[in-house]
């Protein structure tokens, strides 16, 4: 199930400004305008949402490499968040997404080469049909 949820929000962003979403990346890499989605451990999962199905609460975090300029990586990062925030009900083959709540990009850094890197978190909700 969390593959899935991984690969859909991959082909979301791809869906952008950004070039590619791997699922990692090394900070050496030069390739610029892509990013990293990973899971976050300790997904929680819970009855709340309806009483015969158990969701799971899942965090995941995208670290965005962007380019040297700070605006174009900005935007590309903020075009993703606007994409991904507050989607819901979403069938997968094998998954059912009941919500997608992303919270705003922050900057992380600048690396040795100039390059400006973003990250942002994003919560999804999901269960197995």
């Amino acid at each position: 199930m969390i593959t899935e949820v991984i690969e859909y929000i991959r082909t979301q962003i791809e869906t952008t400004a950004i070039d590619g979403a791997y699922q990692d990346f090394r900070p050496s890499t030069e390739e610029e305008n892509v990013c990293a989605v990973r899971s976050l451990p300790g997904g929680v999962t819970t009855n709340t949402l309806n009483c015969n199905k158990n969701y799971t609460e899942q965090l995941f975090s995208i670290l965005y490499r962007g380019t040297k300029d700070r605006l174009v990586s900005l935007n590309a990062i903020d075009e993703a968040y606007e994409l991904l925030n507050n989607q819901s009900d979403i069938d997968l083959t094998n998954t059912k997404i009941a919500h997608i709540q992303a919270i705003k990009p922050s900057f992380a850094f600048v690396d040795e080469n100039s390059i400006v890197h973003y990250n942002f978190n994003i919560n999804v909700i999901y269960n197995k049909k």
